[in-house]
């Protein structure tokens, strides 16, 4: 890898002492339809940043394409791409002509569909991992297109990343979190008009935005005067994640006097989604404008929000699907007052601010400058008790599968009858069947709540400035530096959101005397331990006592600051484009709590330590130009990136204990490659590619309960390998002039290559429930998405305006997420000894090979989807554009697609009873595919 790193870098140097001659290119362009000259006709010199738009004649001009041949691309939203082979001779103007683009009567763009929408998975877990990856490249790249939507359903992952390793920006401004690294495209759902213009650079290739992500790039630019003139209002309807969507949009463009405006609002609804108990209400509102102050000055704002409030749903157990009947039953929803509720409720609003300076210096030579805030809130709802049944109707011991209920015929039944949240008996619970809190002053305080809503919410606050500028050192040369300086604050904290009836909540940790059974606490140890907020108790010699909107819990703001520098050079030549850039990043985190924890005394208020990495990274790459249509090109990128905040601090709920308390505070690093051929004409695209990812040192968290702790517990992978290695092709052939073939093939090997060490440490205990023990995955499969994708399709398109496609997809080498409990030494002795047992047992079937149930990696199902599109559009007066089309998923209605689940945690190491050791007492929960599903999309533009 370093060899190549050398031989790129060394090629590199050596172009500054070579000298390329160059040319222009100039031309117009026109309307098929009515004759008329096309303004804002983006064109392109392929393989290059060279590019411009046309002006409001339709005339363009490149200037400084280097000599010899290429190929150059003229795109405009409603019209066909149209690719025109040129020859640049030295010194002098080739001019193109009048080229006429023809009117699109396929498919429309992928803005126009809702390919952004929230997975149930992201539902189910934190709101603050509600990472969507959305429109993750241009959809002018047929593999790209797939993997943004044919294959969305299906959850598939790019190369196996995770959206941490792809980056996205507004103007410049880096978008993704900088708390898990994720891009959070709901941050701004809902906008799909004002976000469609993209620029977008794929996994390692150069980003002008800065050092980038080896996932790839995607910067989304709102400058008013870049969108079109005019207005377009939507309405669309479907039966996914909302029922119904409203956008309207309005567009200036550049006016007399200097300004430029743009405008857009949306929003989507629905009583009930797809799945029970969903309920839907977002809003989108956007705003850009533009001031340009003379020939080298312009100012521009952006301003953009997206509130919403949704209902989520869960994962289950098969059994519970069963009894049901239903692949998509939604534990988390029940009847109250007749109407339905659900206890995990999703809110967010998170506003964005950009303002940023454009400032011309002269033809060679660009500098722009940002400052961002965002500032917001999400949250999401559950339902919490103290001294009271578990009242999720899915609870293991509720159904036939728990031991004990093995010979219950009845137990189905009740289950089917019961299947939802029982609202009324958690009302009656905290109203009658609980005695009034008679203090110690002698004054009645009411009920103390046994069950209740609490909000668990996320609140940033972030600043950010940006400078980048841009230097043509020749006509060959071209370079680009900046710096990036991210200050992120995210206060964590729980809000009593509804007491169901009930008159207060003690503020104290059940969880907290729960550390060992054989352990005996004085009174005044579990009084002291108790406690949530133990100055609060000093004070007042008594637990607080909450009422609806009081803080409960752990209250601590997550610290996350970073400065990046980046410098980058692009070389342009007859034969061959070059680039190589270098990274360099300080990193600094800490936790900030406001309150001090019974349980840790002394770790667990004010600030912890200050954790600091530096990181750097390098890439480089070389795109060979045999002609115009011929292309071919490799990638390397050597990095290191600091761990994120969330894998840093082991517990952040209850104190500042982080992995370097472990000796475990390594930075991941990532050596990365790709090569890969590009062929593009007018009758044919194709691209194929060939990529090679080895992750060194990663860190892997997750959070559940633990039977054996009696507590939840946070378990921490570290000293994760993997490799990542695969193909890519998409394709893209007219086979007449109204017919084409196109596909995708997505074939990856993604998997573990190292033992991590597990650590896990309780919310109520110092010492670690596993110290650094080895799990045992080396070979198991990466997770949650399929590592084999194809798809092949047809579109025909007619001259009467209507057009219709289909395509169908295969997805293979799916896995559910593992428990790494179960691969462990301590797994393996206990659950070899139980198997060998298994002669001397009654139920001596459920556990012969039992150690290769427990330990094996469970593969899912290979699937197959139908997907059809189908519309028609309009030309009015040539002033009014309707367009229609609908987009129907899942066709054949395959309802036994499961896209991904887990392992769950619980899991006996130590009975002294065999039949505890049946794992089929504890089944993965599972997630499934939408079965047949639509989106229709009506629009009006003028």
């Amino acid at each position: 890898m370093k060899k190549i790193f050398l031989f790129l870098l060394v090629g590199t140097l050596m172009s500054f002492t070579l000298q390329a001659q160059t040319g222009t290119v100039s031309g117009k362009v026109k309307s098929a339809k009515d004759g008329q000259y096309l303004e804002h006709v983006q064109v392109q010199v392929l393989g290059t940043s060279n590019w411009v738009y046309t002006d409001e004649n339709g005339q363009f001009l490149i200037a400084d394409v280097s000599e010899g041949k290429h190929l150059i691309e003229l795109n405009q939203e409603g019209f066909i791409s149209l690719t025109e082979t040129i020859d640049v001779v030295e010194g002098k103007n080739t001019s193109l002509g009048t080229l006429v683009l023809e009117v699109n009567k396929f498919l429309p763009s992928l803005d126009e569909l809702d390919v952004t929408s929230i997975t149930d998975e992201e539902v189910d877990a934190d709101l603050g991992d509600m990472a969507v990856s959305g429109m993750l490249n241009s959809s002018k790249d047929p593999f790209n297109a797939a993997a943004a939507y044919t294959f969305s359903s299906a959850r598939f992952r790019r190369r196996g990343y995770g959206s941490e390793e792809s980056g996205v920006f507004f103007n410049g401004i880096p978008m993704n979190n900088m708390e898990n690294g994720r891009a959070y495209w709901y941050l701004w759902g809902g906008l799909n008009d004002v976000t469609r213009n993209q620029e977008v650079s794929d996994g390692l290739a150069p980003t002008n935005n800065g050092f980038g992500f080896f996932g790839g790039n995607t910067n989304i630019n709102t400058k008013a005067d870049s969108y079109r003139k005019g207005t377009k209002l939507v309405y669309s309807m479907s039966n996914r994640s909302y029922r119904n969507r409203a956008m309207i949009t309005h567009s200036t463009g550049m006016m007399d006097n200097g300004w430029a405006l743009t405008v857009s609002g949306s929003k989507r609804w629905s009583e009930e989604g797809y799945i029970d108990g969903t309920s839907y209400d977002a809003y989108g509102y956007f705003l850009s404008a533009l001031k340009k102050i003379n020939d080298h000055h312009s100012i521009g704002l952006t301003v953009f929000g997206a509130p919403s409030t949704r209902g989520g749903s869960g994962a289950s157990v098969q059994a519970a699907y069963d009894i049901v009947g239903s692949n998509y039953y939604n534990p988390n929803w029940g009847w109250q007052d007749g109407k339905k509720r659900n206890a995990k409720m999703q809110k967010s609003h998170t506003p964005v601010a950009i303002l940023k300076h454009y400032w011309d210096v002269n033809s060679k030579t660009k500098v722009e400058t940002s400052i961002a805030l965002i500032k917001g809130e999400s949250g999401r709802t559950a339902l919490n008790w103290i001294d009271a049944a578990d009242p999720r109707p899915d609870y293991y011991r509720n159904l036939a599968i728990y031991p004990a209920n093995a010979n219950n015929s009845e137990i189905a039944d009740h289950f089917k009858a019961n299947s939802q949240l029982n609202w009324d008996k958690m009302y009656e619970k905290n109203l009658y069947n609980n005695p009034d809190y008679i203090g110690e002053d002698g004054k009645n305080y009411g009920k103390h709540a046994r069950y209740m809503v609490e909000d668990r919410r996320r609140d940033v606050e972030q600043i950010i400035a940006d400078i980048n500028i841009k230097h043509e050192l020749s006509k060959n040369i071209e370079l680009i530096a900046g710096a990036n300086y991210n200050s992120y604050k995210a206060r964590t904290y729980t809000l009593v959101d509804d007491l169901m009836g009930a008159d207060f909540i003690f503020n104290v940790d059940k969880f907290a005397t729960r550390q060992d059974p054989e352990k005996v606490f004085t009174t005044q140890e579990r009084v002291d331990r108790v406690q949530n907020d133990y100055d609060y108790f000093l004070q007042n010699g008594q637990a607080q006592m909450l009422k609806e909107g009081d803080v409960y819990g752990h209250d601590y703001d997550a610290h996350v600051d970073k400065i990046s520098g980046f410098s980058q050079a692009n070389f342009s030549f007859d034969k061959f484009d070059y680039y190589a850039s270098l990274g360099l990043t300080q990193t600094t985190m800490w936790r900030d709590s406001k309150v001090r924890k019974g349980l840790f005394q002394d770790n667990s208020l004010g600030e912890s330590e200050k954790l600091n990495y530096f990181n750097y990274g390098v890439k480089a790459g070389v795109t060979y130009k045999m002609d115009g249509k011929n292309y071919f090109f490799a990638n390397a990128g050597y990095m290191t990136k600091a761990p994120s905040f969330r894998n840093v601090f082991l517990s952040p709920r209850t104190r500042h204990t982080s992995l370097k308390d472990k000796g475990q505070n390594n930075s991941e690093t990532i050596m990365t490659a790709d090569l890969g051929y590009a062929y593009r004409s007018p009758n044919f695209k194709l691209k194929a590619n060939a990529y090679y990812t080895k992750f060194m040192d990663q860190i892997k968290t997750m959070g559940f309960y633990h039977d054996e702790s009696r507590t939840f517990v946070n378990s921490i992978q570290s000293g994760v390998d993997k490799t990542h290695m695969g193909i890519e092709i998409g394709f893209d052939y007219k086979l007449l002039d109204e017919l084409s073939l196109i596909g995708a093939i997505a074939v990856g090997e993604h998997k573990y290559d190292s033992r991590p060490l597990l650590t896990m440490i309780a919310d109520n205990e110092d010492k670690p429930v596993q110290d650094a023990v080895p799990v045992y995955v080396t070979d198991f499969k990466e997770t949650g998405y399929p590592q084999q994708a194809y798809t092949v399709g047809l579109k025909y398109s007619s001259d009467k305006y209507w057009w219709v496609g289909v395509n169908a997809n295969y997805y293979r080498e799916m896995y559910l997420s593992y428990n790494p409990l179960r691969r462990t030494k301590a797994a393996f002795d206990r659950y070899k000894q139980v198997e060998d047992l298994s002669d001397d047992i009654e139920s001596a079937d459920l556990f012969t090979g039992l150690l290769d149930k427990v330990t094996k990696q469970t593969r899912l199902d290979d699937q197959f989807t139908l997907d059809l599109n189908i519309g028609k559009s309009w030309r009015i007066d040539y002033k009014y554009y309707i367009n229609i089309n609908l987009s129907v998923s899942n066709v054949l209605n395959n309802t036994d697609f499961i896209t991904g689940g887990y392992e769950q945690s619980r899991i006996k190491t130590d009975s002294k009873y065999e039949s505890e050791y049946d794992i089929s007492q504890f089944p993965p929960k599972l997630y499934y595919a939408y079965g047949r599903n639509f989106f229709l999309n009506m629009s009006f533009r003028f």
